[in-house]
């Protein structure tokens, strides 16, 4: 690439860079975005200190330094300007993260390791060896990504099933300061279970997050859960749509749907009628075309319990033939 080329190339890269600086303080994906939209904006740090990586080793007092040297400045520089970001965030739009920082290193190596200018290892092998372990932290990296691609395809083709745990990567579609895992024998119904561990906290439970959210057109709600041998628990169901997330007074109690069920020992089937969710806000109809969130909890128990999810799933009026 001539000098000439090589300088408008520059000049667009610091372009960028400075348009993509402002995207990380503001903007980016809400709370409510896909997964995959948001795992992708992640990955937006290890194309941002890519690009300024390169570009930083075509300043001349970089280039005077001996590869070595050029990979300890540049690796060090990469680490406090991460650091610093993240530090910076509080107080903006974007939320600090400390796996930013490592995106933020996995962009400098990927320069570093395969940009021959700066192999300082004579040895063939140390460089196999070198990008061998770079092209393990990016992958690493970008596996949250195609997780998230490949389970939103399969809840796709699993609905009007929203979760019944018979694929590998279900259990992130749920979130909650609960603990959960995935159990293969015992209280299934099907192939496996969600077992959910219910704390003594003011609120302990789960949330389904992300699952297709055009529920129109659909009759009814359906979990199946399972509670071993003890006293009957009552757990709050909660069910909420995107515009209960926006706006000016977001997440109001009485604009979500709230009902209270007793659960007893052994399999229990919870049925919610959508029209009863439909009419349940005070000032508006929740709009079932784009429900957001599915939630179960417990209050203030007394002691930690266990309970079995199964199944959620949709269904429609069965007419008759």
């Amino acid at each position: 690439m001539t000098d000439r080329k090589m300088h408008l190339y520059l000049i667009f890269i610091t372009c960028v860079l400075a348009v993509a600086s402002y995207f990380l303080f503001y903007g980016g994906p809400q709370y409510h975005a896909d997964r995959s939209t948001k795992e992708l904006w992640n990955l937006g740090h290890i194309a941002y200190f890519s690009l300024l990586v390169f570009a930083l080793t075509r300043l001349r007092w970089i280039r005077q330094m001996t590869p070595a040297v050029q990979w300890l400045v540049l690796v060090l520089t990469t680490l406090l300007l991460g650091t610093l970001i993240e530090v910076l965030q509080y107080g903006s739009e974007r939320t600090p993260d400390l796996a930013d920082i490592l995106r933020d290193l996995s962009g400098c190596l990927l320069v570093l390791a395969f940009y021959p200018g700066l192999l300082c290892f004579r040895s063939l092998l140390a460089v196999r060896l070198i990008r061998i372990a770079v092209a393990v932290m990016l992958v690493l990296q970008l596996k949250p990504f195609v997780i998230a691609v490949v389970d939103e395809s399969i809840a796709r083709t699993q609905f009007p099933v929203l979760s019944d745990f018979s694929t590998p990567f279900e259990l992130d579609r749920w979130k909650g300061g609960a603990g959960r895992e995935v159990e293969t024998a015992g209280y299934a119904e099907g192939r496996a279970v969600m077992k959910v561990s219910l704390g003594t906290e003011q609120y302990s439970g789960l949330g389904m997050q992300y699952f297709p959210s055009d529920w129109s057109g659909y009759h009814s709600l359906h979990l199946t859960l399972f509670l071993p041998l003890g006293d009957a628990l009552t757990i709050t169901l909660r069910i909420h749509d995107l515009a209960h997330e926006l706006g000016a007074d977001p997440y109001r109690h009485e604009d979500r749907f709230n009902r209270r069920y007793t659960l007893q020992p052994g399999w229990n089937e919870i049925t919610v009628v959508l029209s009863e969710v439909e009419n349940a806000l005070k000032s508006r109809k929740m709009d079932l075309s784009r429900v957001k969130d599915v939630s179960f909890f417990s209050i203030s128990l007394q002691q930690p319990r266990v309970i079995y999810l199964d199944r959620v799933y949709l269904g429609r009026i069965i007419m008759p033939g």
